[in-house]
């Protein structure tokens, strides 16, 4: 049975869910950390990317997630689109998450122009930030 067949024999039956209650907590199991999990269960075997599907359809933003907190996973190409996602190392401690974009801007902004900038000084704060500018979702019209 194929991935999106299986899905959809699982959504006709009533079964897709995108996170696990666990009734010892009382809480939901995240689906970061269903994939977090998996990778640990999964050991020097790892996980290729349709299981890794069968976890969280957003499985490629939960592996983004868990490489900003420092988690290192190696990939592997094994050919006709499959990868292997192997756990290798687990941070000391979880990073925390990138200042916001906005936050960066303003005070460079503020601190080395004087709180105004030219189109050159901009590209260059943004470049030398890794910042790019981008439309919210939605929000652009035709």
């Amino acid at each position: 049975m194929s991935v999106m067949q299986n899905k959809q024999s699982k959504r006709s039956q009533g079964h897709m869910t995108t996170a696990k209650f666990n009734p010892n907590t009382q809480k939901r199991t995240s689906q970061r950390a269903m994939v977090l999990n998996a990778l640990r269960n999964a050991a020097s075997k790892g996980l290729a990317n349709y299981e890794l599907y069968e976890i969280s359809q957003r499985w490629a933003a939960r592996l983004q997630e868990l490489y900003k907190q420092g988690y290192k996973i190696r990939v592997d190409n094994l050919g006709d689109g499959i990868h292997s996602y192997t756990l290798v190392e687990e941070p000391a401690a979880i990073l925390p998450g990138p200042e916001r974009a906005q936050d960066v801007l303003t005070r460079e902004i503020e601190s080395k122009f004087g709180g105004s900038v030219t189109t050159a000084q901009l590209l260059y704060i943004l470049q030398s930030n890794k910042l790019q500018v981008g439309r919210k979702a939605g929000t652009f019209s035709v």
